[in-house]
């Protein structure tokens, strides 16, 4: 009977020992795939300040040079605006 026991412990403690070692993988994977998350997100704000607000701001300046010609029938420079933006601070 002491033999199935020790076993039975043996076995318990291997078992323990298992859990123990798959919780650890478990957390280590989720930080992993949390740094990871971040990454990518700091990685999209970079090229949303990079590259996106930057042609959101000259589409905008197109927009209003086409806007300037239909409510006044004049053509206007779009350098003349782009140079107004920048001089605004855009």
């Amino acid at each position: 009977m002491r033999p199935i026991v020790s076993n039975v412990q043996a076995m318990s403690a291997d078992a323990q020992r298992a859990v123990a070692l798959a919780a650890t993988q478990v957390e280590r994977a989720d930080r992993l795939l949390t740094d990871a998350a971040r990454r990518v997100e700091d990685t999209m704000n970079i090229v949303q300040r990079a590259i996106l607000a930057p042609a959101r701001d000259g589409m905008a300046i197109f927009q209003g040079t086409e806007a300037f010609r239909l409510f006044t029938g004049i053509s206007p420079d779009p350098d003349v605006f782009f140079a107004t933006f920048a001089s605004l601070g855009g």
